[in-house]
């Protein structure tokens, strides 16, 4: 509706209505429709995937392809990674194993969760605790909503108890691990030549039917950016005038609202003993943990050097440090501790348990809250006021001219009654343009939302609002070849020396395959021949000057099988490689790798027995996807 009256704000039937509309909202305030729909994406057995559920997987798997390609997806680009699709597999998928794991008598209590968090190095502090503030933040910078992240943390530890379940059944015989080595760490050498795109540009003969045909094949790529011209109002945020427009009890006033921006809060400063004890230990371990606990509160309490009972005593790393945790401030650590540390006096050591386990605890420390007075921060805090004030006045101002450019029918008609001038851009891109739209991406990101005649919201921009109408659109256009002959011409080259040297690759790995020699065929072709240093499967290849995008199929080749089947592509570059030799695996070197090859073949065994679980869950399920989304 909103939009409708954007795009025909012109139309005398409109108008009244407004009127109407207004008349309505006045009267009778603004209604709310409750009705609901259909809410289910998929159903797995028993269990549904809900709309919401896939709205926010969906969302989390768009922002990870946005930050793989560096902004917004096109959407053809959208349809073709098949991401709709791929997200409700996965939600399937994890479904399932819910299920699986629930027969199994796997599950993840909240508890599991907020234990693995904790133990996150990324939200710890310098002195290895986990630190509630730092978690939020790290959370709001990547976008995450801590429920949303919870529940991914819940997925990732349920997945991981049913692959330790399935771990069980996982066996990596002696015989599999030695032929694993043989093959991962036997080496080889190539020979191989290489074919430069930039090599034969000088060769490509640009006729005029040749390029017509290539601009005309591509014409695409050289389409003009859609233009637009604007018409619009901004409304700046002024500061208003001066120390004089605020009494001293609204200044009083705003500072006792805003105290806390001028209140630095309180901090204790501690140390503390670790004595790690998990949930799951057994009663035994945990009466010997806390007898532990108790011997070391009894000496701190005593009078030995606490920060040298931390470093015979403590687990974590703050032993270092002889158990100095710095300052924290309330609500910075897990509520047991927190709710203790602020309950001692300095000097006090108790005994306190948390998810990480029993804490000797000593307030080394207590930094009162310290209050800055009015009068240091008063005048930035009336500059602060003033600002306020300003924007309230440019969004009272906006609000005002918004409605009257709605009642008068257009923006030109607001002009003439009001006396305003209105500002008019010329035809511009995105690329470049005009300064005030320049400097705000707001604005311009909601001018190119805008179709032709439409009349925008009131944009709120970072330091005014504005009122944008698009006068005019110049849609994206191709060009007359003359206009961008150079551009095209030089593209035509480039396209053709590429093909010259991927024919030249080729013909000379044919010319191989059929029985010719690598020296000759080179020789013949203006090309030298290099030979790579020695390759395993298992090594980087990062020394070589091959590509490292052309490693993994060179070394599938073998003495019976030298040539590969296809040449390598890297850039405007063109290789062929041929099989020179090989060593085998050193046999000295396998103690060495054995425990890393075992854990590497368990791995890929447990995921491997993961993958057939999670399929004949599947084959068994019964899987409705509502076709609808």
């Amino acid at each position: 509706m909103l939009d409708l009256l954007r795009r025909k704000a012109q139309s005398t039937y409109i108008q009244v209505v407004i009127v109407i509309i207004i008349l309505v909202f006045v009267f009778w305030g603004v209604g709310t429709n409750n009705g609901t729909g259909q809410n289910v994406v998929a159903m797995v057995n028993d269990d549904s995937v809900s709309l919401p559920e896939y709205q926010r997987a969906y969302d989390r798997t768009i922002n990870e392809y946005r930050k793989q390609l560096g902004g917004t997806i096109p959407a053809n680009l959208l349809e073709s990674l098949g991401i709709k699709e791929k997200v409700i597999n996965d939600l399937v998928q994890m479904t399932l194993v819910r299920q699986g794991a629930r027969e199994m008598g796997l599950m993840v209590s909240d508890e599991d969760v907020r234990k693995a968090i904790q133990e996150m190095e990324a939200f710890k502090n310098e002195s290895g605790i986990f630190d509630l503030n730092e978690y939020q933040q790290i959370l709001a910078g990547s976008r995450l909503s801590v429920s949303d992240f919870e529940d991914s943390m819940k997925e990732d530890l349920l997945t991981g108890k049913v692959m330790s379940h399935l771990a069980g059944l996982a066996q990596v015989p002696e015989p599999e691990m030695a032929r694993r080595f043989a093959y991962d760490y036997e080496e080889m050498r190539f020979s191989y030549v290489s074919f430069d795109a930039a090599d034969f540009k000088k060769k490509v003969e640009v006729k005029d039917d040749e390029l017509a045909a290539f601009f005309d094949l591509n014409k695409d790529k050289y389409k003009t950016a859609s233009q637009i011209k604007v018409k619009y109002l901004t409304f700046p945020f002024v500061a208003t005038g001066g120390w004089e427009q605020f009494s001293q009890e609204q200044i009083k006033e705003y500072y006792q609202e805003h105290i806390s921006d001028y209140t630095v809060p309180e901090k204790r400063r501690s140390r503390h003993v670790l004595i790690k004890m998990a949930e799951d230990d057994s009663d035994a371990v945990k009466s010997e943990k806390r007898s532990k606990a108790e011997d070391v509160l009894a000496q701190a309490i005593a009078g030995k050097d606490f920060a040298e009972l931390a470093k015979e005593y403590s687990d974590d790393t703050s032993s270092a440090q002889g158990g100095d945790l710095g300052f924290f401030t309330r609500g910075q650590t897990v509520k047991s501790f927190d709710d203790r540390l602020f309950s001692m006096k300095e000097g006090d050591i108790d005994l306190v348990q948390s998810p990480f386990g029993l804490h000797v605890l000593k307030l080394e420390e207590i930094q009162a809250a310290q209050t800055t007075p009015l009068e240091q921060v008063k005048e930035s805090m009336v500059l602060k006021m003033q600002q306020e004030d300003g924007r309230k006045m440019a969004s009272k101002q906006a609000d005002a001219a918004y409605e009257k450019i709605i009642l008068s029918g257009s923006i030109d008609n607001y002009s003439k009654e009001a006396g305003v001038e209105i500002k008019e851009t010329g035809f511009f891109g995105r690329q470049k343009p005009p300064a005030i739209l320049a400097n705000d991406t707001v604005f311009l990101n909601a001018a190119f939302s805008l179709k032709k005649g439409e009349l925008s919201s009131l944009i709120e921009g970072e330091r005014a609002y504005a009122i944008i109408f698009v006068d005019d659109i110049e849609e994206p256009e191709v060009p007359a070849l003359a206009t961008v002959r150079d551009q095209v011409e030089n593209d035509f080259v480039a396209d053709r020396a590429r093909a010259m040297a991927q024919e030249a690759a080729e013909s000379l790995l044919g010319a191989l395959k059929n029985g010719a020699g690598l020296e000759s065929e080179a020789e013949k072709a203006g090309v030298k021949v290099e030979v790579s240093s020695y390759v395993s499967r298992a090594t980087n290849s990062a020394e070589q000057k091959l590509p490292a995008k052309l490693m993994t199929a060179a070394l599938e080749l073998t003495e019976v099988a030298p040539y590969p089947e296809t040449i390598g592509v890297d850039g405007d570059k063109y290789y062929v490689l041929v099989f020179k030799d090989k060593k085998e695996a050193p046999a000295d070197l396998f103690a060495d790798k054995k425990d890393e090859l075992r854990n590497k073949l368990m791995d890929e065994t447990k995921t491997n027995l993961l993958n057939a679980w999670i399929a004949y869950l599947r084959s068994r399920a019964e899987i409705k996807i509502n076709t609808q989304f």
